[in-house]
């Protein structure tokens, strides 16, 4: 496995763990989209960007992305 595929891998479960009832899409190599209620997305965004970059710097992997952010 890659260094990229584990990330992805990591990236998904980060995903799960802190949206375990949205519905989740790999839509291309480095785009995911993630349907979720309302109440409380922003807080568990934040949180899961946080628990990610930790990740990434454990990892001394770096990784040029944008802020997360949402479509309304």
């Amino acid at each position: 496995m890659s260094a990229g595929d584990a990330l992805l891998r990591q990236l998904t479960k980060c995903l799960q763990h802190y949206f375990p009832n949205a519905l989740m899409a790999h839509l291309s190599a480095d785009n995911f989209a993630v349907l979720v209620p309302r109440k409380d997305w922003e807080k568990k965004l934040v949180a899961m960007e946080k628990e990610f970059q930790t990740l990434l710097d454990d990892h001394s992997v770096t990784v040029n992305y944008p802020r997360l952010k949402s479509r309304a």
